[in-house]
């Protein structure tokens, strides 16, 4: 997967787009952006295991101390759908650096859809990855990052407490 940093800008270009809770004063320093195209399935299956949507099991809203995000590649293979070829083939995406999860924060349908390729054996067309990086993220979509971080907490508790990085989450 190639990747280039951009300006920040370049993300907040797409944010009208963004439904879930997004703090745009709460991007700092440290957090940057990069464009990143996906130009073949070995490329999306590398993005696409660090995956986390804004969507929860059991239809729990993210303030439930029992939400739990669903994976990318759960859900497709959960609720498969068909990728739309006239859809621009755009995502936004908020990967956390110091843990290795990433948040779809927009084109989630359709990165389900792109799944749902994939997981047929089919091709799929090129990808454009709009991306925000950082150790902060919860910061910036506080809602939902606040969720996967509880959930990375119960499964890995000293990673997350120490300065350790932690195992990446295996999608099931």
């Amino acid at each position: 997967m190639d990747c280039v940093k951009v300006d920040n800008d370049r993300f907040f270009e797409y944010s009208h787009y963004i439904r879930v809770e997004f703090c745009k004063s709460c991007f700092g320093s440290d957090i940057k952006v990069r464009e990143c195209s996906i130009l073949s399935i070995e490329d999306w299956n590398e993005f696409s295991a660090e995956c986390f949507l804004p969507w929860y099991k059991q239809g729990i809203t993210p303030s439930d101390s029992r939400a739990e995000n669903y994976s990318l590649r759960e859900y497709a293979l959960k609720y498969p759908c068909s990728l739309d070829p006239n859809q621009e083939m755009r995502i936004l995406s908020a990967y956390h650096s110091s843990l290795g999860l990433r948040l779809l924060v927009d084109g989630c349908h359709r990165a389900v859809a792109l799944q749902s390729e994939v997981n047929k054996g089919k091709n799929i067309p090129p990808v454009t990855v709009i991306e925000c990086y950082g150790t902060q993220m919860e910061r910036v979509f506080p809602c939902d990052f606040d969720s996967l971080l509880k959930t990375y907490k119960r499964q890995f508790p000293t990673k997350v407490d120490s300065n350790e990085k932690p195992k990446k989450p295996t999608a099931t």
